[in-house]
C-alpha cells in the first residue's frame, strides 16, 4: 500500500495543475451529471438509453453514436491536456492519432456490433435465451480486443520492450497492495449491497430470468459459471485502459496520459449507476499511475476483476 500512496505522491507532485485538474475533472464531473440528469424518460441513463434504442444488429446509426460517445470526450479530455502542457508535442504526432483512433474503433465496435446477441437468437425457450445472452457477452472482448491488440502490440510495441500485451506480466507485480485494497473495499461494497440504487442493477445476471433454465439446471452452479466468465473479462478492461492507453502511449504522452483515460474509463460506466461512475474516475486514475510507474496491470485487473464479481455476489446473497 506504501509503494501505491508513494506513485500517487510522485505522481501529483510533477503532475497536479488546479487549472487543469479543475477544468478537467470538472468536464468529467458535467458530463457524468448530464447522463443521468437529462436522459429520455424511462431511462436511467443516456448510454443506457443508447443500449435500449440503437444496440440492434443492423442499426446503421449505433457505430458512428458510439465512436462519437467514446471519442468526443477522450479527444476534449486531450485538447485540455494539451493546452494546459504546451510542451507537450504529443498532439502532433501521427503515431498518436493512429493509436487513438485505432482503440476507439475497437471500443466502438464493442459497443455496436452485438455479436453476442446472435448467439442468444439461437435459442426459443426465453431463460436459455437470456442466460446465454448474458454469459457471451463477457467473452466477446476475446473476439472483439484479443486478436487486433495482440497483433498490434507484436509489431509495434513488442521491439519497444513494451511488456506482453501492455503489462500482462509478473514482472513488477506485488499482490500484497492490491490485498489490501480489495480488504478496504469489501466493508464498502457491504455497505453498498443494502442500497436501492445498487441492487437496481445487481446482480447483472437477473435471477428472475434464469429460474427453469434447461441449459444449466441448477441456479448456483449457473450463476458462479457466469461470475467466473464475468471476473475474467475484467482482465481485458485493464488491458484496454490502464494498458493500451497509459503503459502502450507513455512513450508519446508519458504522466499526460492518465486524465484522458480516466475520463474515457468513466464514459465505460455510464450505463452503470451513477456512484460507480464516480468511483470509476478516481479508480482509473489511482490504477493508471501505478500501471505509468510499474508497466503492470495484473494487480489493476486482479483489484477490478474481485470487485466486481464481490458486487454481484453480495447482491445475489441478499436477494435470497
Amino acid at each position: 500500500m506504501r509503494s501505491i500512496v508513494r506513485y500517487l505522491k510522485e505522481h501529483l507532485k510533477t503532475d497536479f495543475k488546479p487549472g487543469y485538474y479543475l477544468v478537467a475533472f470538472g468536464f468529467i464531473a458535467l458530463c457524468i451529471v448530464l447522463n443521468y440528469t437529462t436522459a429520455p424518460s424511462g431511462y436511467r441513463s443516456w448510454e443506457f438509453y443508447m443500449v435500449r434504442t440503437l444496440y440492434v444488429p443492423g442499426s446503421a446509426w449505433c457505430f458512428p453514436a458510439y465512436f462519437f460517445f467514446y471519442g468526443g470526450p477522450y479527444l476534449v479530455l486531450v485538447g485540455i491536456t494539451a493546452l494546459f502542457h504546451p510542451e507537450a508535442r504529443f498532439w502532433q504526432q501521427r503515431e498518436f492519432w493512429l493509436r487513438s483512433v485505432f482503440i476507439l474503433l475497437l471500443l466502438s465496435a464493442q459497443g455496436s456490433l452485438g455479436l453476442h446477441r446472435y448467439l442468444g437468437q439461437q435459442f426459443s425457450f426465453p431463460p436459455d435465451k437470456y442466460f446465454a445472452l448474458r454469459i457471451s457477452a463477457p467473452l466477446m472482448p476475446y473476439l472483439y480486443f484479443g486478436l487486433p491488440l495482440l497483433v498490434f502490440w507484436w509489431w509495434n510495441d513488442r521491439q519497444r520492450g513494451v511488456p506482453f500485451m501492455y503489462g500482462l506480466v509478473r514482472k513488477g507485480f506485488d499482490p500484497l497492495p492490491y490485498l489490501m485494497i480489495l480488504g478496504i473495499m469489501f466493508p464498502l461494497v457491504l455497505w453498498g449491497a443494502n442500497q436501492a440504487q445498487f441492487q437496481s442493477y445487481y446482480p447483472t445476471l437477473q435471477l428472475k430470468q434464469i429460474e427453469k433454465m434447461t441449459l444449466i439446471e441448477n441456479e448456483n452452479a449457473a450463476f458462479f459459471l457466469y461470475e467466473l466468465i464475468y471476473g475474467l473479462y475484467f482482465i481485458w478492461a485493464e488491458i484496454i485502459f490502464r494498458g493500451f492507453l497509459v503503459v502502450g502511449m507513455a512513450h508519446l504522452m508519458e504522466r499526460h496520459a492518465i486524465i484522458p483515460m480516466s475520463g474515457l474509463y468513466a464514459f465505460r460506466h455510464f450505463a452503470k449507476p451513477p456512484g460507480e461512475t464516480i468511483s470509476s474516475v478516481f479508480g482509473g486514475y489511482i490504477l493508471g499511475v501505478v500501471a505509468l510507474r510499474t508497466n503492470n496491470i495484473v494487480g489493476g485487473a486482479i483489484v477490478h476483476g474481485c470487485i466486481a464479481v464481490m458486487m454481484d455476489v453480495m447482491a445475489y446473497l441478499f436477494s435470497k
